[in-house]
């Protein structure tokens, strides 16, 4: 069994939202832990429908999304609220329970420890695995530059001795890459946790995924695999075909096909493989149907095109450039020859993009599934 968690905060923006779909969709990513979504009338929007999204508060700033078909998954309500989510997933005879925490920035962070103490408390025997914005640092995580903000180190440093109170595991590696890498700089203020329990069941890989980056915050990736009793890693179903790649491999299949033709005699070999190919051709074409109807026609979806690329890059850059000049002009308690009202100008081009890019988006989407509508009728 193996599982791929997904660390994310979307900033709130439909566009980064969106851009899950499209970007995240060919890693086959099964649990995303998200911070910050954007949020509509009550509801978590932008997301595929290939996604279950799970979150108790109208305006969430933590949810948890599950890809449909990995597991029967529960909300918790207790624990649960507007930045925790917490989310109970059954997978055959295993469980597990994931946890998305958003810790706001100037808030009391002891507050959310608190929060976290519970549930931790009440799951030492189940699998936990949570992830979190903690906008706070330490070298218990590995991050790089904790002396850029002082007051996120304390944070961090009331974070760290809780981590090492309740005995949980830090799943970040020391990386050359940050987890959060912006106009107004660069730290590691995101971080993914353990239970002993889920040491005991599973293996994992941890790495931060920079070339998947849509918002200010790179993405991280755990890949769980299960541990076998003799404390082994199982391996996955597609492993079984490296297994024909092997030279030797290869000659000890063809020694066993020709053992075979000349123990039933070649004409009777000949007729059972042919009896056997039918039957694997027929079972082929029963599981792609299957399969077909199952992936809510998401391989036959391509809405995205280059113009959307070109409008995308546009409003980044222009939020950028807007940020960037924020911290450098006057506002900031900064002294600089900056115009306020280039500052605005910047602030309504970039606003007007950002509408813009957004109405073709929802355009885009639009016409390409009423495409697909018309030709499934047909």
């Amino acid at each position: 069994m193996q599982l791929r968690v997904m660390l994310y905060n979307c900033q709130r923006s439909l566009s980064i939202v969106a851009d899950i779909e499209g970007r995240f969709n060919e890693d086959m990513v099964d649990i995303y832990l998200l911070q910050e979504p954007y949020v509509a009338h009550g509801q978590v929007c932008g997301l595929r429908s290939g996604l279950d999204v799970y979150c108790l508060e109208e305006r969430p700033k933590a949810t948890v999304a599950v890809r449909k078909g990995v597991g029967d998954v529960v909300l918790r309500n207790e624990g649960s609220n507007e930045c925790m989510a917490v989310a109970h997933i059954t997978l055959g005879n295993q469980k597990i329970l994931v946890v998305s925490l958003y810790c706001q920035y100037g808030g009391d962070i002891a507050q959310d420890i608190e929060l976290l103490r519970r549930v931790v408390q009440g799951s030492s025997s189940v699998p936990l695995l949570l992830g979190l914005d903690a906008n706070a640092t330490s070298m218990v995580w590995h991050s790089k530059n904790i002396q850029a903000a002082r007051d996120r180190d304390i944070r961090g440093d009331i974070l760290a001795e809780y981590i090492v109170e309740s005995g949980l595991l830090v799943l970040n590696e020391d990386s050359e890459c940050f987890t959060f890498a912006g106009p107004v700089g660069s730290s590691d203020i995101d971080v993914t946790l353990a239970n002993a329990s889920l040491e005991r069941i599973f293996a994992w890989e941890w790495n931060v995924r920079p070339e998947l980056e849509v918002s200010d915050h790179n993405p991280m990736v755990i890949d769980l695999k299960a541990i076998n009793c003799d404390g082994r890693v199982q391996e996955d179903d597609r492993v079984c075909t490296n297994y024909l790649r092997n030279e030797d491999a290869k000659i000890a299949v063809r020694a066993s096909i020709l053992g075979n033709a000349d123990s039933l005699g070649l004409e009777t070999f000949q007729r059972l493989s042919l009896e056997m190919c039918q039957h694997i051709e027929g079972w082929v074409e029963v599981a792609c149907k299957i399969s077909q109807t199952k992936q809510n026609c998401k391989d036959l979806v391509r809405w995205w095109t280059p113009s959307l690329s070109i409008q995308r890059r546009q409003v980044r850059h222009l939020k950028r450039l807007y940020q960037t000049m924020m911290k450098r002009s006057g506002r900031n308690g900064n002294t600089s020859t900056i115009d306020g009202d280039e500052v605005a100008e910047v602030k309504r081009r970039w606003r007007y993009a950002s509408r813009q890019y957004k109405v073709c988006l929802r355009k885009a989407k639009f016409d390409n599934w009423k495409e697909l509508y018309t030709t499934q009728r047909k």
